[in-house]
């Protein structure tokens, strides 16, 4: 549009096209001339005349005013986002919160625009910033209003994609019968409210990549679990009824999670990102769920990045956990098996009370098995050292970092993380890869460090 192609034009005379950048060029380039050839100085002059004209001709078609909002301090709304409007010159490319990603914008016309922000019960400062295209903020501005509703706007940092079933496992002669024979009928997606006190306003939300769901108007409890399903009648069918199933997705045979991973994208109601990552069928996500019947679930929502394959593990058991949760909560562990320290070593092992906790066993009944295996892992026609550790599917609040040494005493990140497996029997194989191939360096160790989530 017109807006846009001042911005770009002005972007050009700003960065190179004038006289300041490109004197330092033409006397570079000088030097090289030799004899009659004609200098290159002709070109300072007729630069700058070009990109004043330019400038000229952009300030007289669209006025320079300075960037501000327009929406007046003091409003009050019942709604959980509001359009907020102001002004800003061609030179505005992006306006977003202060420190954080672009909004979608409306340009009105060449200097007005308006975004849809969130706004929380209580009083909201929001503070926006214009970023030129150089991606420098060119300046910020800030509007009071104060939210009188009882729900707060579903953000990213209160509502999570929690687990989702994107190749489900094949249909039973059961369901055959009934007459779901494709076994994508059977995906579903998880979605958790993630605060424990404050209930959240779902309406306008939208899957808007890997596929397309509008959410309805609707609200979600503190704790509570919302499920978009791929074919509601199978769902049901598999699941049972009475599980908070908002609306089915494949309503075309085109709208369904992709078997081989794609890019998953939830917005909220202005358009910004709750949820954004591209999942994969291959490690190092979790390959178990692909087409083995288990879902990905979302370890520790909140704390961990959505978007990294090591926040991700799949379900204990087959079909996955819709509305549900398998995951371990290592407080009622220490309680139920008496730990008051998990780095002792309560039943003499040699193995702390967190271990223990990872690996599934008892922190009461001696049990010498090795927590960390070796292993050779070929790539490429090179052979490289792999540690494999049996994880315990549910304790989810561990963290575990790769290390590696020449001499036993200095250690270093090292070790890649390269996935995890569902063995089948509720624990999982976790593995880590040395980046150096076996006999093209010195001698290596690997340790594994594990310690509590933050």
């Amino acid at each position: 549009n017109e807006r846009a192609y001042y911005g770009h034009i002005l972007d050009i005379v700003n960065t190179s096209f004038n006289s300041a950048y490109i004197n330092e060029w033409i006397d570079h380039y000088q030097c090289f001339l030799t004899g009659n050839q004609p200098s290159l100085s002709t070109f300072r002059s007729y630069i700058n005349t070009r990109s004043r004209h330019a400038a000229n001709l952009i300030n007289n078609a669209v006025t320079n005013i300075p960037y501000r909002i327009n929406t007046p301090d003091g409003m009050e709304t019942n709604q959980s986002f509001i359009t907020v409007s102001g002004d800003g010159w061609v030179d505005v490319r992006e306006i977003r919160f202060s420190g954080g990603g672009a909004l979608p914008i409306t340009w009105t016309d060449n200097n007005s625009w308006e975004v849809t922000v969130p706004v929380s019960p209580g009083a909201n400062t929001i503070t926006l910033e214009a970023v030129g295209f150089d991606g420098v903020v060119i300046s910020r501005d800030s509007v009071d209003i104060t939210g009188s509703s009882t729900l707060a706007p579903a953000t990213a940092a209160n509502f999570a994609i929690t687990e989702f079933n994107y190749h489900p496992g094949p249909p039973t002669a059961d369901e055959q019968i009934a007459g779901f024979l494709d076994s994508d009928a059977f995906e579903f997606i998880e979605m958790q409210n993630l605060s424990e006190t404050q209930a959240i306003d779902l309406t306008n939300l939208a899957f808007t990549n890997g596929i397309t769901f509008n959410f309805p108007s609707s609200t979600l409890d503190p704790g509570a679990r919302v499920i978009v399903a791929g074919n509601e009648a199978a769902f049901i069918h598999r699941y049972g009824g009475g599980l908070p199933v908002i609306g089915q997705y494949q309503i075309s045979n085109s709208n369904r999670l992709s078997n081989d991973g794609e890019r998953l994208r939830l917005e909220d109601a202005s358009g910004t990102a709750i949820s954004d990552f591209t999942y994969n069928e291959g490690a190092p996500w979790p390959s178990s769920a692909d087409g083995f019947g288990y879902s990905l679930v979302l370890m520790c929502p909140g704390l961990n990045d959505p978007t990294l394959p090591q926040s991700w593990r799949t379900s204990a058991t087959v079909n996955g956990n819709a509305n549900g949760s398998d995951t371990i909560d290592l407080a009622t562990w220490m309680v139920t098996n008496r730990v008051l320290d998990l780095s002792f070593d309560d039943d003499g092992d040699r193995s702390a009370s967190l271990l223990e906790f990872a690996t599934g066993r008892d922190p009461n009944i001696f049990d010498a098995t090795d927590e960390v295996e070796s292993a050779i892992v070929e790539t490429d026609g090179q052979l490289f050292a792999a540690m494999v550790f049996r994880q315990q599917i549910g304790a989810d609040e561990i963290s575990f970092r790769g290390e590696s040494s020449g001499d036993l005493v200095n250690w270093t990140d090292g070790p890649l993380y390269l996935g995890r497996t569902n063995n089948g029997d509720g624990t999982s194989s976790v593995w880590f890869v040395s980046n150096r191939a076996i006999g093209t360096s010195e001698r290596e160790f690997l340790r594994l460090e594990i310690t509590t989530k933050p």
